[in-house]
């Protein structure tokens, strides 16, 4: 890493905006950290993110076979810490750093949103379109599952599940 400067500006520049943010609510509001400061008023205290994923994990349904939200983000979560692996291991540091620290900063809070936070990182939803499209076979699978998933998601989020929404 230290023999590419490209790639230290990748790692660097990831936090850029965090700074512009505290910046500009700084000179608006007067504290930088209102960002922060807020968490309190809704009810998000910072705590441990392995309690926090074996807490959404072990969120069991009380009726059905169906996933909790819980559950579902904190399946997210794994997922998502385990592409930025994958995207180190392919010498992806930057990428790999950033998604990785985008995952963890909220889930040192809890897990609410966490569907929304894996998914709105485009570096891991690029590393899955390769993943996927790696055989004829394995693209046709994922094509067929995406389909199907597209109703029941579609039913899902119009009924209000807490995962989706």
């Amino acid at each position: 890493v230290l023999g590419r400067p490209d790639q230290l500006v990748a790692i660097f520049i990831s936090p850029a905006g965090l700074f512009a943010y505290i910046l500009f609510l700084y000179v608006t509001v007067g504290d930088g950290f209102a960002f922060l400061h807020v968490q309190r008023a809704f009810g998000r205290v910072a705590g441990n993110p392995l309690l926090f994923l074996w807490d959404g994990l072990s969120a069991f349904p009380k009726t059905g076979w169906l996933p909790t939200a819980p559950q579902w983000s904190a399946l997210a979560a794994i997922v998502g810490l385990a592409l930025s692996v994958v995207l180190v291991a392919r010498k992806q540091y930057g990428a790999g750093v950033f998604c990785a620290i985008c995952i963890l900063v909220p889930l040192i809070t809890n897990l609410a949103s966490m569907v929304r936070y894996v998914i709105g990182l485009a570096p891991l939803i690029m590393l899955m379109a390769v993943l996927l499209s790696a055989s004829k076979l394995t693209w046709l699978a994922a094509l067929v599952l995406f389909l199907v998933a597209c109703y029941f998601m579609t039913v899902a989020w119009i009924g209000g599940y807490l995962a989706l929404v």
